[in-house]
């Protein structure tokens, strides 16, 4: 890219420009070798770092995904359970005659159970 300045003595002067844009744990080859220049072992220092931040990242995704794959399976567990005690309420009280209690009780949990599955499947659809 380049452009055309007008001086005022009418001669024309060229101005050109270059944008290199570099992204990644690594220079280019060409800054690797200037800083081999500047201290021998330089190189090899940023190499083991870059490695070393990689091997970071790739424990942390392991971290995250083990974290995610036992809060979504305790979340269902614990989902069950409530839904269990909630039908194990509904039935005792309807049993002892107090079946408006156990009516709002069972509708509850139906209703909670229902929309936590309905919510579940709106967030995984959803792009973050």
């Amino acid at each position: 890219m380049g452009g055309i300045v007008q001086p005022q003595s009418g001669t024309q002067t060229i101005a050109q420009f270059a944008i290199q844009h570099h992204t990644g744990p690594l220079p280019p080859a060409s800054e690797l070798a200037a800083y081999d220049k500047i201290k021998p072992d330089l190189v090899e220092r940023i190499l083991c770092m870059a490695e070393a931040n990689g091997a970071s990242e790739r424990e942390q995704i392991r971290i995250e995904q083990r974290n995610y794959f036992w809060l979504n399976l305790v979340g269902r567990i614990f989902g069950f359970i409530f839904a269990l005690a909630g039908l194990g309420a509904t039935i005792w009280l309807c049993i002892n005659g107090y079946e408006e209690a156990g009516a709002a009780i069972g509708g509850g949990v139906a209703l909670g159970t229902v929309a936590s599955l309905i919510t579940g499947k709106i967030a995984k659809t959803d792009p973050p």
